[in-house]
């Protein structure tokens, strides 16, 4: 990403063995309910992370070495193709999302060079099922993502964003894959 203002989409870029790996890793986890984008917001999702150190949301440490390799596999051919300047991977994990379980709007990071990458995970998805990742700004909506799988969604960190909720025809959770990284530490 040359430009931090800019907004990428990437279909098929991962392997697909790639991806049935981190899922294959998951099923062997699970997720936990009770996790909050922010402290202001009473409700929660599903969540599953891949390192102590970053759990915060307000980490500045790279968490690359507390990668599980499933998980390590991908971020490296992300980091490689796509997102070579940003080298700092400051937060990995996966979020679930049932009917019930909407999102709210928030940014995941206050910092002008930080990025977030999203990685949908199921691989039927019916538009029926709602469950987009909105985009917004100046409270207008600048871009609607459909979960669709094995597409690399890829964002400034500090912009405005929410995963809309699966409607009540979706029968199965919307699962993503997301890195948070940066250039350079502040």
């Amino acid at each position: 990403m040359k430009n931090l203002t800019e907004i990428n989409i990437y279909d098929h870029l991962l392997t697909d063995d790639r991806l049935r790996g981190v899922l294959d890793f998951i099923r062997t986890k699970g997720f936990q309910y009770g996790w909050k984008s922010s402290e202001n917001v009473m409700f929660s999702h599903w969540n599953l992370g891949f390192s102590e150190t970053g759990i915060s949301r307000f980490n500045r440490e790279n968490i690359i070495d507390e990668l599980p390799p499933a998980i390590k596999l991908v971020w490296g051919q992300i980091q490689t193709t796509v997102l070579k300047e940003y080298s700092i991977l400051l937060r990995a994990y996966c979020n679930a999302h049932t009917y019930g379980t909407e999102g709210y709007i928030h940014r995941d990071s206050k910092y002008a060079d930080d990025i977030t990458a999203i990685i949908y995970l199921n691989k039927l998805w019916d538009p029926n099922w709602a469950g987009e990742t909105i985009l917004l700004k100046d409270n207008e909506i600048i871009k609607a993502v459909m979960p669709k799988w094995n597409r690399l969604f890829v964002f400034p960190s500090n912009l405005k964003h929410v995963a809309r909720g699966v409607s009540r025809f979706c029968p199965e959770a919307r699962l993503v894959l997301v890195f948070k990284a940066t250039k350079s530490l502040i």
